[in-house]
């Protein structure tokens, strides 16, 4: 099996997630967005798919390095392309690779017959899924106050063990402000508490890791009472 083909399609679609200068995601005005995939076809009629990539960059630079190749030689042919990010750094991009791999994968995994998880060596068949936000914001109608977040944790609650905020991050004014966070937290709770009570939840948060503006107010989840409070990207190592 060899490939033959490398397609790239661009996908337009209508919008209502806007992103701010930091690249947070909020709700916003209906707009036009547009998403990429790229098929990777072999001489067998066999196609892997796969969102992301830059359809230019695939098909100028990356395609003619796939034709012919064996479609199963994955790791040669991510080495070969992380090789070629030396001369091209500001094209040949992480999400380009990402998106070839994950096509090669999904071509691989059609072959065989089996999803991507057990030809990777399989641990389970299902996972917990937690219910999750958008950044915080200023929208009247948004994730505007720490009751906002509760009110959609509540809509959300239907057979979810967990639900995790993602908070005010830069640029939003003040932000980030752990008491506020906390506020948001400590609202989710007493709502999700009073809606779900056969449930046990936990709220976690997104701190915009940084560590500095944190750790004045960790104290602050002590008080609170709650057991094994935690936060994703709390700190980044060279964070002060």
């Amino acid at each position: 099996m060899i490939i033959t083909d490398v397609i790239t399609r661009r996908i337009h679609y209508r919008s209502k997630t806007v992103r701010d200068s930091e690249g947070h995601g909020h709700p916003g005005p209906e707009h036009d967005a547009v998403q990429s995939m790229v098929t990777i076809r072999t001489d067998t009629g066999l196609e892997g798919h796969a969102f992301g990539g830059s359809p230019d960059v695939i098909q100028g630079l990356v395609k003619p390095l796939l034709l012919g190749k064996d479609p199963f030689y994955r790791e040669q042919i991510w080495q070969m392309l992380k090789e070629r990010q030396r001369l091209n750094l500001t094209t040949l991009s992480d999400k380009v690779l990402c998106a070839i791999d994950l096509a090669l994968w999904d071509l691989a995994g059609k072959h065989a017959n089996l999803p991507v998880h057990k030809l990777m060596g399989a641990t389970r068949d299902k996972v917990p899924a937690y219910a999750s936000t958008m950044c915080g914001d200023d929208i009247p109608g948004g994730l505007d106050t720490p009751d906002a977040y509760a009110e959609f944790a509540r809509q959300c609650r239907r057979g979810y063990p967990a639900f995790k905020l993602h908070t005010w991050q830069p640029p939003y004014p003040g932000a980030p402000d752990p008491k506020r966070d906390i506020a948001a937290c400590a609202a989710v709770r007493r709502r999700w508490a009073r809606t779900c009570r056969s449930c046990s939840i936990r709220s976690t948060t997104t701190t915009g890791s940084r560590r500095s503006t944190w750790a004045a107010g960790w104290r602050s989840w002590i008080t609170t009472g709650w057991k094994s409070p935690w936060t994703s990207t709390a700190s980044r190592p060279t964070s002060g």
